[in-house]
């Protein structure tokens, strides 16, 4: 299946493998919330941290589409730092 990153309706921007979707439920593996972190010299830049702290590489976890206000697929350089992170290899 696609990386998709996922905007929810509490503002949070989410990456993941997207494994199933279907009316009600988007079923999704190892999601990461995406976030700004600022260094000590002022400069902007993204970091994804785990989605759920307690479980981070939990598969199938079923997010209700209501609480999606849009998805897309991911770009290809987000796929691959998505893919690094959860999986340890360097791509490039």
């Amino acid at each position: 299946m696609s990386i998709i990153v996922m905007k929810m309706m509490n503002g949070d921007e989410v990456i993941a493998k997207m494994t199933s979707m279907d009316c009600d439920i988007i079923t999704v593996d190892r999601p990461r919330i995406i976030g700004l972190t600022q260094d000590g010299n002022g400069n902007m830049r993204g970091e994804m941290m785990p989605y759920i702290i307690t479980d981070p590489d939990r598969k199938d976890i079923p997010i209700h589409r209501p609480a999606v206000v849009t998805s897309f697929d991911a770009s290809k350089e987000l796929s691959d730092s998505y893919y690094s992170m959860t999986s340890g290899l360097i791509l490039g």
